[in-house]
């Protein structure tokens, strides 16, 4: 809400005609939700409606405002706060310093193969907030005097939740392999990597299966949101020894929608 707000009359009529304040419906703007999740020629902000987000991951959402040309609009004059909508979760913001609202959502609780709707929303405030977050709970504005938040555009995506699963397939070496120290190394965009051993009781990692009647040999795992690009793809190589000590490596990229 802006500093000392004066508030005017909600007919837009007489909005329009007095030149005080413009005429705000869903009719004459529009909302644009993006995340960062998804893949975008254009920048960090994607707006296809049906995305992919891994399990874990914290996904970044962009929300503005269009007029009927698609051009951006000022968030001054238009609205004073946005809410963001999953599920039962509510999250509300303010318009940042590059006119936009963003809000962080994680998604630690939603399992693959989960399809989450977000609803954003942008609001003028007219009097009190229609909803206060109070020890933790969002408790609506109760009064028959209250004036209730104008809604002036919403805006709407599907995330679809999946879990990255490595399968990588290898001609099994003629002299048997050591796992014990067998080591695979995930790589990212930025240059920074992870590396993951194999699976134990104590430990969480790849396992290896096989060979089978073709003589191959099979990794799996199953990487966590760190580990991988967010898009593209994700470098592996998986580096073991024979029990003779020679080395032998294994590089591949793998999809990371």
């Amino acid at each position: 809400m802006r500093t000392n707000p004066v508030h005017y009359p909600r007919d837009g009529l007489l909005r329009l005609a007095i030149g005080l304040l413009p005429v705000l419906t869903t009719g004459c703007m529009r909302g644009s939700l993006a995340t960062d999740t998804g893949w975008s020629a254009d920048g960090p902000w994607c707006i296809e409606r049906v995305q992919q987000a891994h399990v874990g991951e914290t996904v970044r959402c962009s929300f503005v405002l269009l007029d009927t040309h698609g051009r951006r609009v000022s968030l001054w004059d238009a609205a004073d706060y946005a809410v963001l909508l999953m599920g039962g979760e509510r999250y509300e913001t303010r318009p940042n310093i590059d006119d936009r609202f963003e809000f962080e959502i994680p998604l630690g609780e939603v399992a693959s193969g989960q399809r989450v709707t977000l609803q954003a929303e942008a609001y003028l405030q007219q009097d009190k907030r229609d909803y206060m977050k109070i020890a933790g709970r969002w408790l609506r504005t109760e009064s028959t005097s209250d004036i209730p938040d104008d809604k002036v555009a919403d805006g709407h995506l599907r995330l679809e939740i999946y879990q990255c699963r490595i399968c990588y397939r290898f001609a099994a070496p003629s002299q048997p392999l050591d796992w014990s120290l067998a080591r695979l190394t995930l790589t990212r965009h930025d240059g920074s990597s992870s590396d993951i051993f194999v699976q134990k009781e104590d430990r969480p990692g790849f396992v290896v299966v096989g060979p089978d009647q073709a003589g191959e040999l099979e990794l799996q795992y199953e990487p966590t949101i760190e580990q991988i690009n967010r898009t593209g793809t994700t470098s592996a190589v998986l580096a073991v020894h024979d029990l003779q000590g020679q080395l032998h490596r294994f590089a591949w990229d793998f999809p990371t929608p």
